[in-house]
């Protein structure tokens, strides 16, 4: 599955037997810092399983969480020559590392493969200035309905379970992502539960009971389902 997802989907056998020779399998757990910001960019990743935050350190020393990526996302293929994100695992994850400068060669030979890093690139770029968007405009309760539904969509693209939704980071995480404190986000999803439209399993598991008041609520509109 996550051969579909990632950057070698368009590989035929023999260039996936060729690409095979370049990777690297590294696995970590909760916690450990998979790259560091400012560091130097030594190596690409594909993400096999697992969750990982984006950390942006301010000069304060407070932390601000970009994004997550997940199974079939891949991590320092869009940077320069230093990481300008931390990447962490939120959960134990298993990744395909290649060394960048193997990996930059392959790509100039493979025009396949380096239009499928573009796309995805592509994609990671337009999640930054939805994050923007959802920073800058929505009020609180806005801004976690968009989440949760941005997030449905992440699962459901990479062919993971979406329904129930398990949420692998934590209410700090989100409120790091989100700009918002951890009472705030807390009480946003109190809220959108005595409305109908999410249902708490648990701490990690929110069932979404209703989709199109969710996707109201997250102040979205004109697009397709």
């Amino acid at each position: 599955m996550v051969h579909d997802l990632a950057v070698c989907a368009p590989l035929h056998d023999e260039d996936l037997l060729e690409l095979e020779h370049l990777k690297t399998r590294e696995s970590f757990s909760t916690g450990d810092t998979i790259f560091q910001e400012g560091c130097p960019r030594e190596k690409i990743y594909t993400i096999v399983s697992g969750a990982v935050r984006l950390v942006k350190t301010l000069n304060d020393g407070r932390r601000c969480i970009t994004g997550f990526a997940f199974a079939g996302d891949f991590l320092g293929f869009i940077e320069s020559g230093n990481h300008i994100l931390t990447a962490e695992a939120v959960t134990p994850v298993h990744v395909c590392s290649f060394d960048r400068k193997m990996i930059e060669a392959y790509l100039r030979e493979h025009s396949e493969v380096r239009d499928r890093v573009l796309d995805m690139a592509k994609n990671a770029l337009q999640r930054s200035y939805e994050n923007q968007l959802i920073l800058s405009r929505l009020s609180p309760v806005e801004k976690v309905a968009r989440f949760l539904y941005d997030l449905i969509g992440r699962m459901e693209d990479n062919r993971l379970k979406a329904s129930p939704l398990t949420l692998a980071m934590n209410r700090t995480d989100i409120a790091d992502h989100l700009g918002l404190t951890i009472e705030t986000v807390s009480r946003c999803f109190s809220k959108l539960k005595v409305q109908g439209i999410i249902k708490l399993i648990s701490a990690n598991q929110v069932e979404i009971v209703d989709k199109m008041m969710l996707k109201q609520t997250a102040a979205i509109t004109g697009e397709v389902e």
